[in-house]
């Protein structure tokens, strides 16, 4: 999907830490754009401000994001996570986009395919038909689960 973001960045790891302000605002936008949107957005561990880890839900989607600072070696940790209404993980655009949302449930996310069938692999991963075999072979190892 054209929106989504790029994992050629070395500035940020897989978990969100960074030393990149940046991230923190973009996590941030995100948020406050998802709520003017119409998302219920609610503090995610009351009473740690709704700035730093929020909640968001809309017509079955869910988001979380993470926008903190000062993570042990790390100076922040920004990041979103996205889930569909089918419980399946949703790669985030970089900036919040409803219209992309809800395509990206169409959307796998591991060779890229728009407007295909997708179905769970691993725990909540989106992918297409095509995908499924490989990829199962690779998340889906004997004892996976444990």
């Amino acid at each position: 999907m054209k929106n989504a973001p790029s994992t050629e960045s070395n500035d940020i790891n897989e978990w969100g830490h960074t030393n990149n302000p940046t991230y923190i605002e973009a996590v941030r936008a995100f948020r406050v754009a998802a709520a003017a949107d119409g998302w219920g957005v609610v503090p995610t561990y009351p009473p740690e401000p709704i700035e730093n880890a929020a909640k968001g839900t809309k017509e079955g989607f869910v988001f979380h994001t993470i926008a903190r600072g000062s993570v042990g070696k790390w100076l922040h940790q920004a990041s979103v996570s996205l889930w569909g209404p089918d419980g399946l993980a949703i790669d985030p655009p970089k900036v919040y986009d409803w219209n992309f949302i809800q395509a990206a449930v169409k959307h796998c996310n591991y060779c890229g395919a728009d407007d295909v069938a997708v179905q769970r692999v691993g725990f909540a991963g989106r992918c297409c038909h095509a995908c499924l075999p490989a990829v199962r072979q690779k998340v889906e190892y004997p004892g996976w689960t444990r």
